[in-house]
């Protein structure tokens, strides 16, 4: 669905998506994680979807200007040209379960792993460092101040934490 912020109403963007658990906006297109379909999609300006790539269990995407990074449910980190094709990140220490990916104001790599963890994952490397740890999270959003907002989901409700730069994670909702 695309919201119209001027009238605040909403209509069909695009359709034919089998189960999108994460979304990224980088040069007019929007790129889709479609965990059932184990897609990588793109859609355009006038809600066209294409394929970018193959991923099974696709669980988050994230969109810079020179490529598309996406996380699996079974620990790969993904990196994935205009063109379509895939390369893996090599991660020092392995992923687990990662369920979000984003990029931070700096445009560095952010991974939620296993609804316990956040760690920023330099690409070229590999190399992982700590950002917070034992916080439910599931999702990440990045402010423009670098102000990071982790979303957390278990069977029995969800929560939404903030965590500044340099502070300590706080709890804004919890249901």
């Amino acid at each position: 669905l695309q919201l119209d912020t001027g009238t605040r109403r909403l209509r069909v963007h695009a359709t034919g998506l089998d189960e999108p658990t994460g979304l990224a906006a980088g040069a007019g297109v929007l790129y889709v994680a479609d965990f059932n379909a184990g897609l990588v999609r793109r859609v355009g300006a006038a809600g066209r979807v294409t394929t970018l790539a193959r991923l099974p269990q696709v669980t988050s995407v994230a969109a810079l200007s020179q490529a598309v990074y996406a996380v699996t449910l079974n620990g790969t980190l993904a990196r994935i040209s205009a063109a379509g094709a895939v390369s893996r990140v090599a991660v020092v220490g392995g992923l687990d379960r990662p369920h979000g990916v984003a990029i931070d104001v700096d445009g560095r790599l952010l991974v939620a792993e296993d609804s316990r963890r956040v760690r920023r994952v330099d690409p070229a490397t590999g190399r992982a460092q700590l950002v917070v740890d034992g916080v439910d999270t599931n999702k990440i959003a990045v402010a423009s101040d670098g102000t990071l907002y982790l979303a957390g989901a278990t069977l029995a409700g969800g929560s939404l934490r903030r965590l500044e730069p340099g502070g300590r994670a706080e709890l804004l909702l919890d249901d």
